[in-house]
């Protein structure tokens, strides 16, 4: 049974891992790249049933760009093609419950109901049509026939959706889902309202497009993050390790979009774990953010509440930055280990082996892991001109024969990393002033910088295959400065 997947992508390294790491189970994937500008390739690159077909074509036209592509998959001749967009991933058990269907041969659609991440991860629109809304992601592929596509957004085959109508009592799976980031934020939707606007002239159509632009009388049905992640939890960490996540004013306030983004990324890999979200108090250049910002921090703490598992607001009244609210954090933190994030930072979805990482922080062979966003390979990191006179190593290796390949570093850095309390206190203590109000990388750059690396024994995770890309950034500041010059060291 050979199953192919086929995707037409532009521009979505925000979720291509995810969408690319729930289709496993496919025994290829072609991927046609309409001529991205930003990582989507590179990430695509690491998955070994990948392979990637740059467009032939200048221009967007979705049915050709599909009609196209299923040339390509017929070459392969699938017994059966997963068909999503580069935005929609499968559900985590999804291999699971088709294994059946495909076998049968009176099954030749399979359906997934379709979850719209709507305002974050936790939250799906429902009402209409929203609710309500199936994708034939999954077709059995005809043999000796030539497929063509409708001109516009999603849909099968002509020749496939033709053949399914006369049958509409055939067997279909409706208790799979398909999650669709695609309009997680206001910002994306207006995104892909102009999108669809500029290349759709069928008027009959406008009226559902416009409703991706409605924000009033919405109906939001909470979605746990159980089904969201795709990572079987691989460790015994959560009952050692509390997260902390540095978060700040930044203009998209209220919204709590990067947040939730974050915190999702973080459950993917510590389901169980304590999170403390550490609101920072306002600068005296942000009292025009006030307002926003304090309901920024109502929503956050009601989310707390009754959303986000096991996760607690920690907020400051005056502004502390990194280095004040962390030191404050850390007095009453318990377990040996902390995982730091910052609020526009998430992980990316791939396997990190944090027992083997743990247990060299645990061993004295380090003190803290980072997990960079380079999309390089361990090596490429590492001979970059700007820091690789900061990289004692020039590809990963051993520090000890059961532990992860990593490259020792004297260059500190706030990227996601796992670090032992103990340390993370004494480094603190030892260069922070009693009122430091500084990123912590201002702060340590210098002294670990000019130290002998035993000093601080710092490590980036380095895994011997494929990109060094363990986090992402999600640029929250944007266009805000950086009030470097009243920060107090």
């Amino acid at each position: 049974m050979k199953i192919v997947g086929m995707l037409c992508v532009k521009n979505e390294a925000r979720w291509i891992e995810r969408v690319l790491s729930a289709q496993s189970f496919c025994d290829r994937i072609l991927l046609m790249d309409d001529h991205s500008t930003d990582d989507t390739v590179r990430i695509a690159q690491q998955f070994a049933n990948v392979e990637i077909l740059p467009s032939p074509f200048d221009d967007y036209q979705e049915g050709r760009n599909n009609t196209w592509l299923a040339e390509q998959v017929a070459l392969l001749e699938p017994d059966w093609v997963v068909h999503c967009m580069g935005d929609e991933v499968l559900e985590q058990d999804t291999w699971e419950k088709i294994q059946g269907l495909i076998v049968d041969p009176n099954v030749n659609v399979i359906r997934f109901r379709v979850v719209n991440f709507w305002d974050g991860m936790y939250k799906a629109r429902v009402d209409g049509h929203w609710g309500k809304r199936f994708a034939h992601a999954m077709w059995r592929f005809p043999k000796g026939v030539n497929l063509t596509y409708y001109p516009m957004h999603c849909g099968l085959p002509e020749q496939i959706e033709a053949n399914m109508h006369p049958h509409p009592d055939e067997p279909q799976s409706v208790s799979l889902r398909l999650f669709h980031y695609g309009y997680s934020s206001s910002e994306l939707r207006r995104e892909a309202y102009d999108f669809f606007v500029s290349r759709d002239k069928d008027p009959n159509r406008l009226a559902g497009y416009k409703a991706l632009l409605e924000e009033s009388e919405v109906v939001l049905e909470s979605v746990p993050w159980e089904a969201v992640s795709h990572n079987p939890v691989k460790h015994n960490l959560d009952a050692d390790v509390t997260v902390l996540v540095a978060s700040s004013p930044i203009l998209s306030h209220p919204s709590i979009n990067i947040l939730e983004e974050t915190l999702a990324s973080i459950r993917f890999h510590f389901p169980e774990a304590k999170i403390v979200v550490m609101l920072d108090g306002l600068r005296e250049e942000q009292v025009a953010w006030r307002e926003q910002y304090e309901e920024h921090k109502r929503r956050v703490a009601w989310s707390c509440e009754n959303v986000w598992k096991n996760t607690m607001a920690l907020p400051f009244d005056q502004h502390s930055h990194q280095s004040g609210m962390t030191r404050c954090a850390l007095e009453f933190i318990i377990t040996p280990l902390v995982l730091f994030v910052e609020h526009d930072t998430p992980l990316c979805t791939k396997e990190i082996p944090w027992e083997e990482l743990a247990g060299m922080i645990t061993w004295g062979d380090c003190n803290l892991v980072r997990f960079p966003p380079d999309a390089e390979t361990a090596k490429e990191f590492a001979m970059q001109p700007y820091h690789t006179h900061l990289m004692l190593d020039k590809q990963g290796v051993w520090l000890n024969s059961i532990g992860a390949p990593v490259i020792r570093t004297v260059q500190w850095s706030q990227r996601p990393h796992l670090v032992s309390s103990d340390f993370y206190r004494r480094v603190l203590r030892e260069n922070c002033s009693e009122n430091s109000r500084a990123f912590i990388e201002i702060v340590l750059a210098h002294p670990v910088g000019t130290a002998p690396w035993e000093d601080y024994k710092l490590v980036i995770y380095a895994p011997p295959v494929g990109s060094i890309r363990r986090s992402y950034h999600l640029n929250g500041r944007s266009t805000a400065p950086h009030f470097n010059e009243s920060q107090i060291l």
